[in-house]
Protein backbone atom coordinates (compact mmCIF):
# COMPACT_ATOMS: atom_id res chain seq x y z
CA UNK A 1 0.00 0.00 0.00
CA UNK A 2 0.86 3.57 -0.95
CA UNK A 3 0.80 6.38 1.21
CA UNK A 4 0.29 9.64 -0.44
CA UNK A 5 1.01 13.27 1.50
CA UNK A 6 -1.89 15.19 1.49
CA UNK A 7 -0.38 17.56 -0.84
CA UNK A 8 0.08 14.24 -3.53
CA UNK A 9 -3.50 13.50 -3.00
CA UNK A 10 -4.58 17.15 -3.71
CA UNK A 11 -2.46 17.30 -6.76
CA UNK A 12 -3.40 13.81 -7.98
CA UNK A 13 -7.61 15.27 -7.56
CA UNK A 14 -7.11 18.54 -9.35
CA UNK A 15 -5.66 16.59 -12.45
CA UNK A 16 -8.53 14.17 -12.34
CA UNK A 17 -10.86 17.95 -12.32
CA UNK A 18 -8.74 18.64 -15.72
CA UNK A 19 -8.63 15.30 -17.00
CA UNK A 20 -12.93 15.29 -16.43
CA UNK A 21 -13.30 18.94 -17.67
CA UNK A 22 -11.67 17.66 -21.32
CA UNK A 23 -13.41 14.03 -20.84
CA UNK A 24 -16.81 15.69 -21.19
CA UNK A 25 -15.57 18.28 -24.11
CA UNK A 26 -14.73 14.91 -26.06
CA UNK A 27 -18.00 13.39 -24.92
CA UNK A 28 -19.84 16.19 -26.68
CA UNK A 29 -18.08 16.40 -29.36
CA UNK A 30 -18.47 13.21 -30.52
CA UNK A 31 -21.98 13.18 -30.10
CA UNK A 32 -21.94 15.94 -32.42
CA UNK A 33 -19.60 14.20 -35.19
CA UNK A 34 -21.63 10.79 -35.08
CA UNK A 35 -25.38 12.79 -35.23
CA UNK A 36 -23.93 14.32 -38.27
CA UNK A 37 -22.23 11.68 -40.10
CA UNK A 38 -25.43 9.74 -39.12
CA UNK A 39 -27.53 12.68 -40.80
CA UNK A 40 -26.26 11.61 -44.37
CA UNK A 41 -27.79 8.27 -44.37
CA UNK A 42 -25.90 5.53 -45.16
CA UNK A 43 -23.31 3.15 -43.49
CA UNK A 44 -21.18 5.42 -40.49
CA UNK A 45 -17.74 4.92 -41.29
CA UNK A 46 -15.12 5.49 -38.42
CA UNK A 47 -12.86 7.50 -37.04
CA UNK A 48 -15.57 10.43 -37.99
CA UNK A 49 -13.06 13.67 -38.89
CA UNK A 50 -14.33 17.03 -38.81
CA UNK A 51 -13.34 17.18 -42.39
CA UNK A 52 -15.85 14.65 -42.71
CA UNK A 53 -19.07 16.61 -41.33
CA UNK A 54 -21.24 19.89 -43.06
CA UNK A 55 -20.04 23.49 -42.33
CA UNK A 56 -22.52 23.82 -39.32
CA UNK A 57 -21.48 21.22 -37.48
CA UNK A 58 -17.52 22.28 -37.84
CA UNK A 59 -18.59 25.49 -36.45
CA UNK A 60 -20.77 24.65 -33.66
CA UNK A 61 -17.50 21.84 -32.62
CA UNK A 62 -15.31 25.39 -32.67
CA UNK A 63 -17.83 27.02 -30.59
CA UNK A 64 -17.81 24.14 -27.57
CA UNK A 65 -14.38 24.42 -27.73
CA UNK A 66 -13.68 28.13 -27.57
CA UNK A 67 -16.11 28.34 -25.15
CA UNK A 68 -14.44 25.39 -22.98
CA UNK A 69 -11.39 27.35 -23.64
CA UNK A 70 -12.80 30.55 -22.47
CA UNK A 71 -14.65 28.94 -19.34
CA UNK A 72 -11.21 27.42 -18.53
CA UNK A 73 -9.26 31.08 -18.51
CA UNK A 74 -12.09 32.58 -16.35
CA UNK A 75 -11.49 30.13 -14.01
CA UNK A 76 -8.03 32.47 -12.80
CA UNK A 77 -5.43 29.57 -12.81
CA UNK A 78 -4.85 26.58 -13.78
CA UNK A 79 -5.69 23.76 -10.64
CA UNK A 80 -1.98 22.98 -10.69
CA UNK A 81 -0.72 26.37 -10.56
CA UNK A 82 -3.66 27.31 -7.45
CA UNK A 83 -2.48 24.28 -5.29
CA UNK A 84 1.63 25.36 -5.99
CA UNK A 85 0.07 28.68 -4.94
CA UNK A 86 -1.40 27.40 -1.95
CA UNK A 87 1.87 24.78 -0.96
CA UNK A 88 4.13 28.18 -1.65
CA UNK A 89 2.79 30.38 0.55
CA UNK A 90 4.77 31.69 3.88
CA UNK A 91 2.54 30.57 6.41
CA UNK A 92 -0.69 29.17 7.62
CA UNK A 93 -2.60 32.58 6.98
CA UNK A 94 -1.42 33.57 3.47
CA UNK A 95 -2.65 29.86 2.93
CA UNK A 96 -5.56 30.65 3.57
CA UNK A 97 -6.13 33.84 2.25
CA UNK A 98 -5.00 32.14 -1.21
CA UNK A 99 -7.28 29.36 -0.91
CA UNK A 100 -10.01 31.78 0.13
CA UNK A 101 -9.26 33.81 -3.44
CA UNK A 102 -9.32 30.63 -5.50
CA UNK A 103 -12.48 29.44 -4.29
CA UNK A 104 -14.19 33.14 -3.90
CA UNK A 105 -13.32 32.80 -7.73
CA UNK A 106 -14.68 29.62 -8.14
CA UNK A 107 -17.62 30.59 -6.40
CA UNK A 108 -18.09 33.68 -8.69
CA UNK A 109 -17.70 31.81 -12.18
CA UNK A 110 -19.84 29.33 -11.32
CA UNK A 111 -23.22 31.48 -10.48
CA UNK A 112 -21.76 33.08 -13.86
CA UNK A 113 -22.39 30.09 -15.33
CA UNK A 114 -26.05 29.75 -13.90
CA UNK A 115 -25.12 28.06 -10.63
CA UNK A 116 -27.14 28.37 -7.25
CA UNK A 117 -24.60 28.05 -4.47
CA UNK A 118 -25.11 28.92 -0.57
CA UNK A 119 -22.04 30.28 0.18
CA UNK A 120 -22.96 30.87 3.92
CA UNK A 121 -22.86 34.11 4.28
Amino acid sequence: CVKLSMSAFMLININKIGEGRVATLRAAVDEKLVKSALSKGGSLRLPIRLRDVDEKTRRDIRFMQESEARDYIGTGMDPALNFQAIISAKGHLERLDTLTEIMCSELQRLKKNGYSIESGE
